[in-house]
């Protein structure tokens, strides 16, 4: 993968990628492996703030749950 990113960045006319070599390659993948994390992590941590806020204050939804009786747990799937 190394040797087709190396020579598909030679073709290119960015003969300057081959000179680095795979390890810069590995780095590049690493690099953006962990920088995408964190920047999804922190996305999702604003858009949750954002959500309870949000629903906070308009009320968000509810769900109410019960207990299931033992007579209702011989139901059988239909079809």
């Amino acid at each position: 993968m190394m040797d087709a990113f190396s020579q598909m960045a030679g073709n290119s006319g960015f003969e300057e990628f081959g000179s680095f070599g795979p390890g810069f390659t590995i780095a590049i993948i690493v690099g953006c492996t962990f920088g995408l994390s964190f920047i999804y992590t922190l996305s999702a941590v604003v858009f949750t703030v954002l959500y309870n806020l949000i629903a906070g204050s308009i009320g968000g939804v509810r769900f109410d749950l019960e207990s299931i009786d033992k007579s209702q747990k011989d139901v059988f799937p239909v079809g």
